[in-house]
């Protein structure tokens, strides 16, 4: 059997990802956000929390906050009373307001949609600032992903710098805008492939290609 192409390999995780996204639909960010600067504030308060436990505490939170101007003149104390349920609330606190007070000063109280000015906010590494750019601007700079897909990925010399690992899901993405990663597609796994796996068959070759996609990935990421 003549080896497949990689152009061809794409073609076919393309057409896997879109029966996947037509049987199982879209998977939404399981944050609750109105806008970008929601979205940014729901992400810094999800590490080690899990997003139902932030979705409880963002209520009051925008209510009392509800604009990047409002959070900027916010008291950290009291923010941080606000969301004391959640994990390392103290230093969450104090990012969000002055991560607030940035995007006032220097955004005129617009979150940037850029990589580069999204790092420079306070608490947001590229892990939060890839979510915001991908669910909040429809904008594909890396890959998010859950922490098991970091573990689960081929060991390398060096930790990956550019796998982004968070809670949030995407949508799985489609050939013309990828607004998700493919590896948004194993949300829809079934706890038990054997139970149906005439049908998951039709599947496998998506995750072939992600392993594939994320080996060069890194590769890539990982050179001097």
């Amino acid at each position: 059997m003549p080896r497949e192409t990689n152009a061809a390999k794409r073609e076919r995780a393309v057409e896997v990802c879109e029966r996947l996204n037509r049987r199982y639909g879209p998977v939404e960010c399981f944050l609750d956000h109105e806008n970008p600067y929601r979205l940014l504030i729901a992400v810094l308060l999800s590490a080690q929390t899990t997003d139902a436990q932030v979705n409880k505490v963002t209520p009051k939170l925008f209510a009392q906050w509800p604009t990047p101007e409002a959070m900027a003149g916010a008291s950290v104390a009291d923010v941080a009373d606000t969301i004391k349920s959640l994990g390392f609330y103290k230093s969450k606190a104090k990012h969000a307001v002055e991560a607030a007070q940035m995007i006032v000063a220097d955004y005129g109280g617009e979150v940037p949609a850029d990589m580069k000015e999204l790092v420079k906010l306070p608490g947001v590494g590229r892990k939060t600032a890839n979510i915001v750019l991908n669910v909040g601007f429809g904008i594909v700079e890396g890959i998010a992903v859950d922490t098991h897909v970091t573990r689960r990925t081929p060991k390398s010399r060096s930790r990956p710098s550019r796998i982004c690992s968070r809670s949030c899901r995407t949508s799985i993405g489609n050939r013309s805008t990828t607004s998700g990663s493919p590896l948004a597609a194993r949300s829809a796994m079934p706890a038990n492939p054997s139970a149906t796996s005439a049908h998951w068959q039709t599947f496998a070759p998506v995750f072939e290609w992600c392993n594939s996609f994320l080996q060069t990935f890194l590769q890539k990421s990982l050179k001097p």
